[in-house]
């Protein structure tokens, strides 16, 4: 079992490349603009990993030259979005569980390959496909998008480091835990998965605790009937933090 601590690369804003005559990224762009406009692509929806020809297609043209077919793409339908939103559904439960490493490294490399290989290509597809210039399209797409993957694995990294304050004789831990929403009942979710009935889950008072407040806990049971609802009422001047210790399975909590 992996025992290290890992950081993460320093973010830096993706240096804005300036594209000056004769410039070796003048070069390569000018070389990636000349193949993307001499071909017509096919853009098919991507569902579970496989392109899905629908065969209801449509063409895409340049902005700036609508004579200039760029592409033609296939049209998604209600069958094809039910398709991707059961796609989405069977990939969470591995990717949830996935370490958060090996997470931020997929984004990591996306952001590698972005300010590499995959660059020109990328802006020259946006000068063609939005009527950018050279420099607007190394601005919003290729270097807002790598700072993008790369400062959010930062700030992933980050917030995973927050862990509360311990009192003498205690050890404080926080986990993020991947939990599924189900109905909404009662103006709260139930939570199907990712919780277990004996979990102490605080559900009021949270967002007012700040460091050096002080509050009064009250244990609340629930009762398999109510599938963990609890609802305390709090006076104004008064912060609270309420633990429900559920003891049916199907848990809700106020998110």
């Amino acid at each position: 079992m992996p025992n290290s601590i890992v950081d993460v690369p320093v973010p830096r804003n993706e240096p804005v490349l300036g594209y000056a005559p004769d410039s070796p990224e003048r070069r390569q762009l000018v070389e990636a603009l000349q193949a993307m406009s001499g071909r017509t692509f096919e853009i098919a929806p991507v569902i579970a990993g496989r392109r899905v020809r629908t065969g209801a297609t449509a063409t895409a043209v340049a902005p700036h030259d609508h004579r200039h077919v760029l592409a033609t793409w296939h049209k998604a339908g209600a069958r094809e979005v039910a398709r991707a939103i059961a796609a989405a559904r069977d990939a969470h439960p591995a990717w949830s569980r996935m370490s958060w490493e090996a997470r931020a490294a997929i984004f990591l490399k996306a952001a590698d390959l972005l300010a590499g290989p995959w660059r020109m290509r990328l802006n020259a597809a946006t000068m063609l496909g939005q009527s950018k210039t050279c420099h607007q399209a190394e601005i919003d797409a290729a270097c807002e998008l790598i700072d993008f993957f790369r400062f959010n694995v930062h700030f992933m990294r980050e917030i995973y480091a927050k862990q509360p304050v311990s009192s003498p004789g205690m050890w404080n831990t926080l986990e993020y835990r991947p939990i599924t929403l189900g109905a909404s009942v009662d103006g709260l979710r139930v939570v199907t998965t990712g919780l277990a009935a004996s979990d102490v889950i605080v559900i009021n008072g949270l967002q007012h605790v700040k460091p050096g407040i002080a509050v009064t806990p009250q244990k609340v049971a629930m009762d398999a009937d109510r599938a963990g609802l609890a609802q305390i009422e709090a006076k104004p001047d008064e912060t609270k933090t309420v633990l429900a210790s559920g003891t049916a399975p199907g848990v809700r909590s106020q998110r």
